[in-house]
């Protein structure tokens, strides 16, 4: 993901911290960040041959409002539902309501005597911990966590490429960066 490519929030908080234009470049650097992790999901969806896997599927009438989880993949005998996450530390308010609503799904399914399993995938975490961590505690024992290597290897696809997709812009991002910063601060670069 091209931070240059990114919008910038003009009310920035960045902007009383660092000046208006290395601000909006901090909130571009931000916005890419946040940007990833649907990236990672379309990154994903692409390495994934098996069509049962499915993501954004719109799931109605779960105690009275519709759910989006990130993967749904409906075996025939289980259906396994999950939540992404690129990094390891996660947005506790979010993150809980994402929990929430994958148990809301477990139990919907269940009426439905469908056997269901639960997942909260890290894309980055080297651990099942390292998940525990980042949700400070938060993590429901009917749901279990998935590094991104464990996602890969049960999914099909190879880790490496979705992670060599999700980087490929780090030298151009790193050349922007540093170009943008050098010219706000008045240095030449250029010999």
């Amino acid at each position: 993901m091209y931070i240059k490519d990114r919008n910038s929030n003009p009310e920035s908080s960045y902007n009383l911290i660092l000046g208006k234009k290395i601000g909006t470049l901090m909130s571009q650097v931000h916005s890419a960040a946040i940007g990833s992790g649907y990236t990672l999901e379309r990154t994903i969806e692409e390495f994934i041959d098996d069509v049962r896997v499915q993501f954004t599927l719109k799931i109605m009438g779960v105690n009275g409002k519709n759910i989006i989880p990130d993967m749904f993949y409906d075996t025939g005998r289980v259906i396994h539902i999950g939540e992404f996450k690129l990094g390891t530390t996660f947005d506790t308010k979010k993150s809980q309501a994402e929990i929430n609503n994958l148990l809301a799904l477990k139990k919907h399914f269940e009426k439905k005597g469908r056997k269901v399993k639960l997942y909260f995938m890290s894309f980055l975490a080297k651990d099942h911990e390292t998940i525990e961590i980042g949700l400070k505690g938060k993590l429901h024992e009917d749901i279990i966590p998935l590094t991104g290597e464990e996602l890969a290897a049960w999914l099909g696809f190879s880790y490496q490429s979705v992670k060599g997709r999700m980087t490929r812009d780090i030298k151009r991002n790193q050349k922007y960066l540093f170009e943008t910063l050098a010219k706000e601060m008045g240095y030449d670069i250029t010999g």
